[in-house]
């Protein structure tokens, strides 16, 4: 397994990875590889990252930059494995490399829209408890974020990049 800059000749699998992954989902396909496409092509800044396991592209995270008032840090949307490598190690592997670059280039928080128990593990709390806001009505127990420097103003709304919609 090794976690690898995403480019553009893996597009199209990355796009098959994100929807089978997402169609077997609690929550089910919404859109995600769509999202993909449109923070890629749009001028926020972004990371991506994929797994692969024997030559095979079967994990994929993508952080793009928001805000919360004056602190800048990452939205991690979406994290992606195909399902058949769930609970092998892919998802904890791009997490790794995700706060690695928050970390790499001085951001302040990763924020996630998830499975409280599934990131809570990485340390992940919910946003409520640092005084940040969703921009839109999300269950708290869902809006995570981890803080990586004690610089994030507070109280604050977090800010996503345009392609979100929000």
């Amino acid at each position: 397994m090794e976690v690898q800059l995403a480019n553009q000749q893996m597009a199209q699998a990355i796009k098959q990875v994100v929807k089978k992954a997402f169609l077997t989902s609690e929550h089910g396909y919404q859109g995600e590889a769509e999202l993909v496409e449109d923070l890629r092509d749009s001028t926020t800044p972004t990371f991506e990252r994929v797994v692969i396991w024997n030559q095979h592209l079967v994990g994929h995270m993508l952080l793009s930059e928001a805000n919360v008032a004056e602190s800048k840090g990452l939205v991690l949307a979406p994290l992606s494995v195909l399902p058949a490598f769930q609970r092998h190690g892919v998802g904890k592997a791009l997490m790794a490399s995700a706060e690695e670059i928050a970390k790499d280039y001085d951001y302040a928080f990763i924020s996630i829209l998830g499975d409280s128990q599934y990131y809570g593990r990485f340390g992940y709390q919910p946003a409520k408890n640092f005084e940040i806001k969703a921009p839109m009505d999300v269950p708290d127990e869902a809006f995570l974020i981890k803080r990586f420097t004690q610089t994030v103003q507070q109280p604050g709304i977090l800010e996503y990049a345009p392609a979100f919609g929000i």
